[in-house]
């Protein structure tokens, strides 16, 4: 290493062994000592002297950059201190992390887990449900209503009525919809039997076919029914507006009758 980045002395490092020592100029360690020069002693004033003494020494002047180490470092130049600091230092032990547990799936980047998503689910269950039980509730109370004012809806609307014979929710009487019409009656004498006939139409006042049920000829004194005979329809049913005539012949009738009624009676069961 040169004396002139040696300067005035350095301390050096062994970068195999890590030995440290100061090295001096070869030059300044091999000149001889300079003798003292003899310096004539000259009188000086005592108070100069005190003066002398009490003034500060001036700070040492900075070495000459020729004087100036190198940038340049070898293989035994001295590390800085912040290298040997930084050879110095131990790193810290990193904290132990244990075994962790695999992220669940619902939990991993590629799932569809959203915060909330069961709440919400629960949430749109519920509305659903409202909505239904009222829609039930809602629908009970029409029908209720239908049923309660079927009268008065069947005379605003009269096609309704054919609606209610269909649900089974028209509450009305026997032959509703027809009526007789021009209906008459006679005696008829053969020998010793008397034989009483009725005879009328059937009008359909509906906008709808009604079926015909069976016909009844009853014979009242005052208010006791005294006879009375069931006959068949003359027809199953009746379109729209259409009118049929009917026969009725009750033999031997009761003399005691004053007066006679047809009405509609219901159809005698089927034999088997």
């Amino acid at each position: 290493m040169s004396d002139a980045a040696l300067g005035q002395g350095r301390n050096l490092k062994c970068a195999r062994c890590a030995h440290k020592w100061f090295q001096t100029p070869e030059a300044a360690a091999d000149a001889p000592a300079a003798e003292p020069a003899v310096v004539e002693r000259q009188p000086v004033a005592e108070p100069a002297l005190a003066e002398r003494e009490r003034e500060p020494a001036p700070p040492p002047s900075p070495p000459p950059l020729d004087d100036l180490p190198d940038r340049g470092q070898s293989a035994f130049d001295e590390p800085p201190e912040d290298e040997e600091d930084a050879d110095g230092v131990t790193e810290a032990p990193q904290p132990h992390l244990g075994r962790l547990d695999p992220i669940p799936p619902s939990l991993s980047a590629g799932s569809r887990f959203r915060p909330g998503a069961g709440k919400t689910k629960d949430a749109d269950r519920g509305g659903r449900r409202s909505w239904l039980v009222a829609g039930a509730l809602l629908l009970a109370g029409i029908l209720a209503g239908a049923y309660a004012f079927q009268d008065w809806i069947v005379t605003m609307v009269p096609p309704s009525a054919e609606a209610y014979r269909l649900l089974g929710l028209r509450d009305e009487p026997l032959g509703a919809g027809l009526t007789f019409r021009n209906y008459s009656s006679e005696r008829r004498v053969n020998g010793t039997e008397e034989t009483l006939v009725v005879r009328g139409v059937i009008a359909n006042t509906t906008d709808a076919a009604v079926a015909i049920p069976a016909l009844r000829l009853t014979l009242v004194d005052g208010e006791r029914i005294v006879q009375e005979k069931t006959t068949p329809p003359p027809v199953a049913s009746l379109d729209p507006g259409g009118t049929v005539g009917f026969r009725i012949a009750l033999e031997r009738p009761d003399p005691s009758a004053r007066r006679f009624e047809v009405s509609f009676a219901p159809l005698p069961a089927t034999q088997p």
